[in-house]
């Protein structure tokens, strides 16, 4: 499965272990359009909630248990 992330989904991809106001705080953006990137990276990723995304980014290489932002 080759999965395509645009900048603003890896960034937020990073910082799915964090609440989404806090996601949003830390960007500068509004929650709605956060919510709407979790949405398409877990539609992405053919899963339906945030820690099974974290899984499969880490299954498919996406990203390293490391990255993530705590």
């Amino acid at each position: 499965m080759n999965i395509k992330l645009t900048k603003r989904e890896y960034d937020v991809l990073l910082r799915l272990p964090m609440q989404n106001i806090d996601i949003a705080d830390e960007l500068g953006l509004k929650v709605t359009y956060i919510e709407q990137i979790v949405y398409r990276i877990m539609s992405k990723l053919h899963v339906n909630n945030r820690t099974a995304a974290v899984v499969q980014a880490i299954k498919h290489e996406l990203v390293e248990i490391y990255n993530f932002i705590l």
